[in-house]
């Protein structure tokens, strides 16, 4: 009877939810401390550079950030031509913004009650442009420098606090003051290094006939007729 499960472990089954997001954020306000992990190719970044518009509720990714022709920025330029202060409005909602995406572990989130500080979990972060200045400027403060170095860098503590009109402020976010390796042991390192994701391929561009539903269908809402 001993070996009979009679609960759930909690911890197992919170490590287990942590293992299977992929794409981690910030939830709720409060202070969440990460490890930027260094880029995979020696000549690459540790980021990737994207552009995102916001229809309705839907996230899109502009293609014109790899020099391809983009439905939505096309329909953001026919709407400047109406004239319509309401319509003007409209296009630049649905103007694209650039974002950054980076591999991470997570040290601390107050939003995961089991969060270890020694997790080797990667996740994939994505930021908007904002916190992005605020991480690159301490790659060029002499007191830091690299912050993703496996021996010798930094943890950072993203601050988000409630901002103008609501939105989420970071500009109080920052390193934590202290060097320290990236895992406790180089087995846990190599293990961190080998599960970094390429980021370049979590950016996904959808075709031109799901555009052309998706901002038909958010232009009717408006009673704005679209043509190809």
């Amino acid at each position: 009877m001993s070996n009979i499960v009679r609960k759930q472990n909690i911890e197992d089954l919170n490590n287990k939810i942590i293992q299977t997001i992929k794409m981690w954020k910030p939830i709720g306000f409060g202070e969440y401390i990460v490890r930027f992990l260094p880029p995979r190719e020696i000549d690459g970044l540790f980021f990737e550079e994207a552009a995102q518009h916001k229809v309705g509720d839907n996230y899109i990714f502009c293609p014109r950030i790899i020099n391809n022709p983009c439905l939505i920025c096309e329909t953001r330029k026919k709407l400047y031509t109406v004239e319509n202060e309401n319509v003007h409005t409209l296009a630049r909602k649905i103007k694209a913004r650039k974002v950054y995406l980076y591999n991470i572990i997570l040290r601390v989130d107050p939003a995961i009650s089991f969060c270890d500080n020694r997790s080797i979990t990667v996740h994939i972060y994505m930021s908007g442009t904002k916190l992005w200045r605020t991480l690159i400027s301490y790659f060029f403060n002499r007191s830091f420098g690299d912050l993703t170095d496996v021996d010798d860098g930094y943890d950072f503590v993203i601050v988000k606090n409630k901002g103008f009109n609501g939105y989420p402020d970071y500009t109080k976010s920052e390193p934590l003051e202290g060097s320290r390796p990236l895992a406790d042991n180089e087995k846990d390192i190599q293990k961190i290094l080998s599960n970094r994701y390429n980021l370049k391929n979590q950016i996904k561009y959808k075709n031109i006939h799901e555009l052309e539903s998706l901002i038909r269908n958010h232009l009717k809402k408006y009673d704005i007729m679209f043509d190809k």
